[in-house]
């Protein structure tokens, strides 16, 4: 059915977290499936940022953060922020998730 359709796909079938390859391999496959501006959102959903702190710091607004959150767990077949991290760092305390943009203005902005 549905799910052995998903478990075919390589970025959401189980990984052996045992095995360093295949961490690597899934982590890149998974990432993979997400656009640039994708992500931007899962790192900064990653650092626990709320959704108005997302689209200050990326400069779009809370509608449009809601959008790219429904599509990251929609393509990492998850239903919550936690799950999608760890989706993408494998094991809490993992690698860092990349993104093409800097952190130039964090802290800068008061109460």
């Amino acid at each position: 059915g549905y799910v052995r359709v998903l478990l075919d796909i390589p970025a959401l079938a189980p990984v052996d977290w045992s095995d360093d390859e295949a961490i690597t391999a899934s982590v890149g496959e998974v990432m993979d499936l997400l656009t640039k501006r994708e992500h931007d959102v899962l790192a900064l959903l990653a650092e626990d940022l709320t959704y108005a702190q997302i689209g200050e710091e990326l400069v779009i607004s809370l509608s449009t953060v809601r959008a790219h959150v429904n599509r990251i767990y929609k393509k990492l077949a998850v239903h919550r922020r936690d799950q999608a991290v760890q989706r993408v760092l494998g094991q809490p305390g993992g690698a860092s998730i990349p993104t093409g943009r800097s952190r130039g203005r964090q802290g800068s902005h008061s109460g």
